[in-house]
């Protein structure tokens, strides 16, 4: 009998299931994404990815903490919605 259960400790970011990391949210990490439109989630695939809620339209994006801490990351949905708009 299989009894593994991978259901806990995953999220589904863009139709795409990814494990949960179990490291720590540090403080200055959850600081800089708020200044940057967004929220941490949870930290995703390894300690190096993080999933953040967009602040304007709520939807979660994988993104490495190199791309949070030292630049402004996208949100792939306002984009989408962006480029909707403008068709």
């Amino acid at each position: 009998m299989n009894t593994n259960s991978h259901s806990q400790n995953m999220m589904t970011i863009q139709n795409t299931l990814l494990p949960i990391h179990t490291g720590t949210l540090l403080p200055h990490w959850i600081e800089t994404a708020h200044s940057k439109g967004f929220d941490i989630v949870a930290r995703v695939v390894d300690r190096l990815h993080l999933a953040l809620r967009c602040q304007q339209c709520g939807e979660i994006n994988k993104v490495r903490l190199f791309t949070l801490m030292n630049s402004q990351p996208n949100c792939s949905a306002c984009i989408e919605q962006a480029w909707a708009s403008d068709a």
